[in-house]
């Protein structure tokens, strides 16, 4: 409960290990493979591969495959000695030989953790072992079934056998079996898209509280597919998940009602339908927030606000494209220092967190910040680095300022046709100055036919393309690679 967090308990890493450490201690096998997973990742706790295969050792001595599977793959990163490599064949052959008897005895969780160890090497004995869990009635097995022959995997793709099986999985209460029959028919891809059958299942899911279920269904609304959606049917469809307390449909009745879609545009409900998904831990409602106190949209203008709501947003599997967002808005913040004192060490501590979590944006502006030395000294190479990055990750802005960097020698030997690559990149995506720089290259090559090209596509923008100095004020990047999060 503390590794992962549960209602009136706060996520605990290092109270985890402690109340794992006793269990282990007293031979309990799944605390053993739970704290070598710890040592292993290094999750709140210094990394540590031989106190993890220490744990996992000795709960593979166990037979239990889980550890033997995790041990195994620790083996092949490092040598290993032959003591270890016989004791490991040895824990694996007993774990499996005691899985096989359990599961022959009618064991429905055993027979599907054989299908799921013979998936990679025997696809026979796998389909074997999941139709005998999916017999004795084994949901997750006959998903499974279900998910194998929708896609081929293993087995020849079987649309009918695909929906037979997740609808024997429906009889047996599972939602997200009824979320698949649901996309199965929305989508189309397999049997005649019908949106109305498609609902049928999505609502049947939603009403047992499945939120993908109420997220797709609101997105059917929104978009106004099939014969009885449309945008304005989605606000009562929000609201009463919202009152049922469903972070998504709160979030999206915020969204609607900022932005007039489906109703008139009123601000303070919007703030109320955040504040309500946000104090429930919603991490993108808590970034929505925090931006409408950043501009004072329909509320007070309130700097410190939006920083506390920023902050609140938690960096985790389920947040990460939000807690980016977030981090790239308060290094913006810091740095600019309008309304807030200018912070270049906050800055950039925020501005990393953020690339962490692979914000482009946030990798653009390091890029700028070790270039032109805002705040720390000028390093080309870590620029180019940080640069190199976003780019990579298709930021127009990073694209541009790379190829600069070619071009003039800096942080890396002088690349003319490395520069173009990445102005081609730019300009191809509508970025002004990159279409300008390319178009100076070919004239400067003799190609004036393309040179002119460019220069005429350059000339046909509107308006400029933002700057890497302008990423200080503005999130609207004039680019793929940004847009504002909702």
């Amino acid at each position: 409960m503390y590794e992962v967090g549960y209602p009136g308990i706060k996520k605990n890493c290092i109270r985890a290990v402690e109340w794992y450490r006793r269990a282990a201690k007293q031979g309990h096998c799944d605390a053993q493979m739970r704290l070598g997973l710890i040592y292993e990742k290094g999750r709140e706790v210094e990394q540590d591969y031989e106190e993890a295969i220490s744990w996992y050792k000795k709960a593979a001595s166990q037979e239990h495959m889980g550890a033997i599977k995790h041990l195994s793959k620790m083996y092949e990163k490092r040598m290993c000695t032959e003591e270890e490599r016989i004791n490991l064949k040895k824990w694996y052959e007993k774990a499996e030989n005691h899985i096989l008897e359990v599961a022959r005895h009618g064991k429905a969780d055993a027979q599907n953790y054989l299908a799921l160890l013979y998936k990679k090497t025997d696809i026979k004995k796998c389909i074997y072992w999941l139709r005998e869990a999916a017999e004795h009635g084994d949901v997750e097995a006959i998903q499974t079934l279900a998910w194998m022959y929708l896609h081929g995997d293993g087995v020849k793709e079987n649309y009918g056998l695909a929906i037979e099986w997740y609808q024997k999985a429906e009889t047996q209460g599972s939602t997200y079996a009824m979320v698949m029959l649901g996309d199965i028919y929305e989508g189309g891809r397999y049997v005649e898209r019908n949106y109305e059958i498609a609902k049928v299942w999505y609502w049947k899911a939603a009403r047992q509280g499945d939120k993908e279920a109420v997220r797709r269904l609101g997105n059917m609304y929104e978009k106004g597919l099939g014969e009885t959606s449309n945008c304005e049917q989605a606000i009562p469809f929000y609201i009463e998940f919202a009152r049922k307390g469903d972070n998504y449909a709160r979030r999206r009745l915020g969204y609607m009602y900022e932005n007039g879609i489906g109703v008139k545009r009123r601000y303070e409900i919007a703030i109320q339908y955040y504040q309500e998904a946000a104090a429930h831990g919603d991490a993108e409602a808590q970034f929505c927030l925090a931006h409408m106190y950043e501009e004072g949209n329909g509320v007070f203008k309130d700097i410190e606000t939006a920083i506390y709501w920023y902050k609140r947003i938690g960096k985790n599997d389920f947040a990460i494209y939000s807690f980016g967002k977030a981090g790239f808005k308060l290094g913006q913040l810091y740095i600019s220092g309008i309304e807030v004192e200018q912070n270049y060490k906050k800055a950039i501590k925020w501005f990393k967190k953020a690339a962490e979590c692979f914000d482009t944006n946030s990798m653009a502006y390091l890029g700028h910040i070790y270039e032109v030395g805002e705040g720390v000294d000028i390093d080309y190479k870590e620029a180019v680095s940080w640069y190199q990055k976003a780019a990579k990750r298709s930021n127009c802005v990073a694209q541009y300022h790379l190829g600069l960097m070619y071009e003039s020698g800096k942080g890396v030997c002088q690349n003319e046709q490395e520069a173009a690559k990445w102005y081609q990149k730019a300009a191809n995506v509508g970025f002004k100055e990159a279409q300008i720089q390319l178009a100076k290259i070919y004239e400067k090559r003799g190609d004036y036919a393309k040179a002119k090209e460019w220069y005429h596509k350059a000339d046909e923008q509107k308006i400029d393309s933002i700057s890497i100095s302008m990423l200080k004020y503005s999130s609207d990047i004039s680019c793929p690679s940004y847009s504002m999060l909702r």
